[in-house]
């Protein structure tokens, strides 16, 4: 595809779809047939496994210092392992729209982690879009009330909008190593440190 900016844009709109049948595959396995940890360590596991596989058939990438693949290592056992446990946990506990809403939040943190810590400049159509969507999610937080869906809507709430400031962490971190570092090597070490973590919080 000759435009890149579209190829991007359809593939981020595909990945939204399988992200919401993810999430609603998610709320019918917990907690009922499996519990948040027993959750985040399988995916963790699953992904690790088949994207080192992937690394003995893709092209070979430039070699990465030990001190790198140690910086991705912990970068998943502790960003991305973290990400995924609060949030099964929240989407145990809410719904998947709920859930979904504070996920999509994750730019909006990223945004601001850049503004505070990397001085990115902030306009202020940006500052009016940031404020909307922070005053939207309160509303959900203080209104959803819990039912057969949602046991536990406001805690359930609060750790997915927690999880997605742990992830938007980890992007902004990832993205800095991934300028000296190849992107399956990236995936490899990061999914292999958030199996670690969950195999042995197991």
């Amino acid at each position: 595809m000759k435009n890149k900016k579209l190829e991007a844009n359809l593939y981020m709109a595909i990945s939204k779809v399988f992200s919401g049948l993810n999430m609603n595959a998610l709320k019918y396995l917990l907690p009922l047939w499996m519990s948040p940890l027993t959750g985040a360590t399988i995916r963790c596991t699953f992904a690790a496994v088949a994207f080192w596989i992937i690394g003995w058939f893709a092209p070979p990438e430039e070699k990465t210092s030990r001190k790198d693949k140690w910086l991705l290592f912990l970068l998943g056992a502790l960003g991305l392992y973290g990400f995924m446990f609060l949030y099964l946990i929240g989407l145990s506990k809410t719904t998947p729209v709920s859930s979904s809403i504070f996920t999509s939040l994750q730019p909006i943190w990223v945004f601001l982690i850049m503004i505070f810590f990397y001085h990115e400049k902030a306009t202020g159509s940006k500052i009016v879009g940031i404020s909307i969507a922070l005053v939207g999610a309160l509303v959900c937080i203080l209104t959803q009330r819990s039912d057969d869906l949602a046991s536990d809507a406001f805690i359930g709430n609060m750790l997915c909008l927690f999880s997605s400031v742990v992830y938007a962490i980890y992007l902004v971190m990832s993205k800095r190593i991934l300028s000296a570092v190849g992107p399956i090597t990236m995936l490899k070490y990061t999914f292999s440190g958030s199996a670690v973590s969950g195999l042995l919080y197991q």
